[in-house]
C-alpha cells in the first residue's frame, strides 16, 4: 500500500508542480498589477501635491495683496483723518488768531482803554 501511495504522489508531484506553476503566475501577475495600480496612484497623488501647492501660492499671494490693499486703504484713510484735524486745528488757530489780533488793536491803540475809562466815569462817578 506504501507502494503505491508513493508511486500516486510521484505521478500527482508533475501535475501539483504544474498546478503550483499555474497559481504562482497568476500571484505573480496579479501582483505585477497591484504594482502598476500603486505607481498609478502614486503619479497622481504627486500631481495633486503639485496641483495644491501651486494653488496654495496662489491663495498666498492674492491673500498677501489683499492685505496690502488694505492697509493702504487704512493708511489713506487715517492721513484724511489727519488732514481733516489739521484743518480744523488751523481753522481754530486762526480764528483765535483773529480774536487776539483785535483785542491787542483796540487796546492797543487806547479804544478800549477809553471805552473802558468811560464806562467806570459814567457808572460809578456820574
Amino acid at each position: 500500500m506504501e507502494a503505491l501511495n508513493v508511486e500516486e504522489k510521484i505521478q500527482n508531484h508533475e501535475e501539483r508542480i504544474s498546478k503550483l506553476e499555474t497559481s504562482y503566475a497568476k500571484v505573480d501577475e496579479k501582483l505585477k498589477e497591484v504594482t502598476d495600480q500603486q505607481q498609478k496612484t502614486h503619479s497622481a497623488l504627486e500631481k495633486v501635491n503639485s496641483n495644491v501647492l501651486a494653488e496654495s501660492n496662489s491663495q498666498k499671494e492674492l491673500l498677501g495683496r489683499l492685505i496690502d490693499h488694505h492697509f493702504s486703504l487704512k493708511a489713506q484713510e487715517l492721513n484724511g483723518t489727519n488732514e481733516v484735524r489739521k484743518q480744523e486745528i488751523t481753522g481754530k488757530l486762526e480764528v483765535s488768531k483773529i480774536r487776539w489780533q483785535t483785542v491787542t488793536g483796540l487796546l492797543g491803540t487806547g479804544g478800549g482803554l477809553i471805552l473802558a475809562l468811560q464806562w467806570i466815569y459814567d457808572t460809578f462817578l456820574r
